[in-house]
């Protein structure tokens, strides 16, 4: 049962959000670099195939917890302020900076990943394109001018998208997630046809020689900064143009579709659809 809404609501604010733009938010906030590379890059030596499916599984399925926790306090705050509204209302204002700041820092550490994701995966499905004039090097990386100014430009158009707000962004954000979706399956379809991928032939399952036990547990401590993101759409409560009672729907759609995007790339997904092609 949740307490009475004891939030004004924002004259300001259009309430623009439909179910559908509120799940672009979130799968598209929680599906990002993370998801395409650190799969077949980072967890696959860690646990295996196998061992990164149920370690990301299983993390899934704690983020859903946390999904939960972020359904009741949407319900009983619906507020723009998210984390911070909850923690001051309950807690007080020192404990709602404290939680600001923490989610800040959350989103920091992952924000430098995210903005670099255009080149890194341009050079693995288009090596030498972007990689073109000045190089310099930046914490033992090669950087090269063209580079940055095509991930300054993407990040400019998303930001531009973004002060836009209201249908225009919703509409955006929506599209944009629908041909993910559409892409993944497309690459999906190409590797297990063309490329004879199956679970079934995939040795060794985990890494030789260590336990299997370990193993899924360091992909589950590694696979919520993978998720992190669909949450996002508690800073947009008081624009959703339904129930946020349906919110938890919405936060599961999302994290399944991002866990599905995590699984099938468990692999070093840009070697085999060049081998199927």
């Amino acid at each position: 049962m949740f307490k009475e809404n004891t939030t004004v609501d924002n004259p300001k604010l259009k309430k623009c959000l439909s179910p559908i733009g509120t799940w672009a938010l979130a799968f598209g906030c929680a599906v990002g670099w993370g998801s395409f590379v650190m799969p077949g890059t980072t967890f696959l030596p860690l646990a295996g195939p196998i061992g990164t499916m149920l370690g990301m599984i299983l993390g899934a399925a704690v983020m859903l917890l946390i999904g939960i926790n972020y359904h009741y306090m949407m319900n009983l705050y619906p507020d723009d302020g998210g984390t911070y509204a909850f923690s001051k209302h309950e807690f007080g204002y020192d404990q709602g900076f404290l939680g600001a700041w923490f989610l800040l820092l959350v989103y920091m550490a992952i924000v430098w990943a995210n903005a670099t994701a255009i080149p890194i995966i341009c050079r693995n499905l288009f090596p030498g394109v972007l990689e073109v004039g000045p190089k310099f090097i930046v914490a033992g990386f090669e950087v090269y001018l063209v580079e940055s100014v095509v991930a300054s430009l993407v990040i400019g158009i998303a930001g531009f998208i973004c002060v836009c707000g209201g249908r225009i962004s919703s509409l955006v954000q929506t599209v944009f997630a629908l041909v993910l979706i559409g892409g993944i399956v497309l690459v999906a379809v190409l590797i297990t046809v063309k490329g004879n991928v199956s679970l079934l032939n995939v040795k060794p399952s985990f890494v030789p020689e260590k336990s299997k036990y370990f193993q899924v547990f360091q992909i589950v401590a590694l696979a919520p900064w993978a998720y992190v993101g669909f949450e996002s759409i508690s800073h947009s409560t008081e624009e959703f143009n339904f129930s946020t009672k349906r919110t938890i729907g919405i936060m599961v759609g999302a994290l399944i579709w991002g866990i599905s995007v995590s699984l099938y790339w468990d692999s070093l997904w840009h070697q085999q659809l060049s081998q199927a092609l």
